[in-house]
């Protein structure tokens, strides 16, 4: 059976089955390949007529989803999503929440965007901030935490198709600033101080790290407690025992995210009081605070 497919001519026994080959631009050559058929295979003859112009094979590639780690309950969130199509022209881009599709964004159609409903969630886009690689979630609540996908298609020919996905969360910062409770104006040398912190309602709950002159307190000497709200917020207590003369709170939720200090300081050999609270908010992922540990001599009453 003789036939030719683009350029191809193929001379040959039996019904094919399959046939690859590369093709290389040269002038016309003879080769000899393997053709498979349903009973057994045959060896066929092969003339190869390459096209004057071999074009390099284009497709969606790279692509990468940005999520942010997370968000304030009421605030925006914006999701971005970006993929490189190699000069193939964009079919459409959809936004899933746990395999649920929320938003689709189709140049071509008569109606480029679209958003579908979640059963029990209020998740909604701002349509006109969002493009063919962001979506903007106006003022989101803590109940669409979970994890978001990004599926992009290359139009025809090829349609290709990739999807990726990152986890949101959604938090409620501390209603109010970490309170330091217990302490006296005055202590004798060698008295066990006694102080706690207690954080107010947040979620999920805050993570409370005493310092006594800027130096982490041994974690022997804190207990800890966290107390769930009615609400779905929680409350958190530490409770530092160390006879050292100034105490420091550190009240860190989602590192980075949300960090805030209350500070106490009671001149241990004099008589008054000073303190003062200390508000620190960042939004910058990632940023740690670090601080040196001191030798333990430091933490003990001489």
């Amino acid at each position: 059976m003789n036939f030719e497919i683009q350029g191809i001519k193929i001379i040959s026994q039996g019904t094919l089955k399959y046939l690859g080959m590369a093709l290389e631009q040269k002038p016309d050559i003879q080769l000899t390949c393997g053709i498979g058929i349903q009973k057994g295979s045959t060896t066929g003859s092969v003339m190869v007529h390459p096209p004057r112009h071999i074009q390099r094979c284009f497709g969606l590639k790279d692509l990468k989803i940005y999520v942010p780690m997370a968000v304030v309950r009421g605030h925006d969130a914006i999701l971005n999503c970006t993929y490189d199509l190699e000069g193939d022209d964009l079919y459409s881009v959809k936004w899933y929440r746990h395999g649920s599709e929320f938003f689709r964004y189709t140049p071509n159609d008569e109606i480029p965007i679209r958003q579908f409903k979640i059963k029990g969630l209020s998740l909604d886009v701002r349509e006109r901030d969002s493009t063919a690689t962001r979506i903007v979630l106006e003022k989101v609540s803590d109940d669409i935490s979970g994890v978001f996908s990004c599926e992009v298609t290359a139009d025809q020919p090829s349609f290709f198709t990739d999807m990726k996905a990152s986890h949101l969360e959604v938090v409620e910062l501390p209603r109010e600033d970490p309170f330091i409770g217990g302490l006296k104006t005055k202590y004798r040398l060698g008295e066990m101080l006694r102080a706690n912190c207690t954080s107010a309602g947040s979620f999920p709950a805050s993570n409370l790290t005493w310092y006594v002159n800027d130096y982490p307190v041994d974690a022997a000497r804190v207990h800890k407690h966290k107390r769930a709200h009615s609400d779905g917020h929680y409350q958190s207590l530490a409770i530092q025992n160390n006879p050292d003369d100034q105490q420091t709170m550190e009240n860190a939720l989602w590192a980075g995210f949300y960090h805030e200090i209350s500070t106490n300081e009671k001149p241990q050999h004099q008589y008054g009081d000073k303190s003062w609270c200390e508000y620190l908010q960042s939004v910058e992922e990632g940023k740690n605070f670090n601080h040196k540990t001191p030798p333990l001599s430091y933490l003990v009453q001489e």
